[in-house]
């Protein structure tokens, strides 16, 4: 490879002085999902499985697609990246339902999050979640990153 070639190509020029402010990670969290697995789980019990662990409107959206069970796999994956990005614990009763995954205007994935998950944060120090899912014939897989800090404008 040679040296003297940058890493990275097309990448936007910006002023040395260009940043986002005030804003950090907190947690990244990560997980894989065998859509064989999931398939499984809805064939043999799926009603119990899809109401134990997905809101109405994210069981909804997922039937309305072509293959449900590729769209069930990649939201079980969210709501564990989710999960993992919020260092949650099961220390008190915990519904995978608390962790809402839906579809935004753009059809890019956005997280919801119940009352009780949301109790544990000060009103300012709310995670703001970016989350991204991604499939092939076999996996699922998500990514969910937890930014804390107040949102910010770029400082030119």
């Amino acid at each position: 490879m040679d040296k003297s070639m940058p890493i990275c190509r097309n990448l936007p020029e910006l002023p040395l002085n260009t940043f986002l402010t005030e804003r950090r990670m907190s947690a990244l969290g990560n997980d894989i999902v065998s859509i064989p697995r999931i398939a499984s789980l809805l064939t043999r019990g799926g009603d119990r499985f899809m109401r134990r662990c997905f809101t109405p409107a994210e069981v909804s959206d997922c039937l309305g697609k072509a293959n449900p069970p590729v769209h069930f796999a990649g939201r079980w994956a969210a709501k564990e990246a989710v999960f993992k990005a919020l260092r949650l614990k099961w220390d008190r009763p915990f519904s995978w339902k608390e962790i809402e995954i839906v579809s935004g205007p753009d059809h890019a994935p956005l997280v919801r999050l119940s009352p009780a998950i949301l109790k544990r944060y000060p009103p300012d120090q709310v995670p703001e979640i970016l989350l991204s899912i991604s499939h092939c014939s076999e996996y699922a897989y998500a990514v969910a990153l937890a930014l804390t800090g107040q949102k910010s404008e770029v400082k030119r």
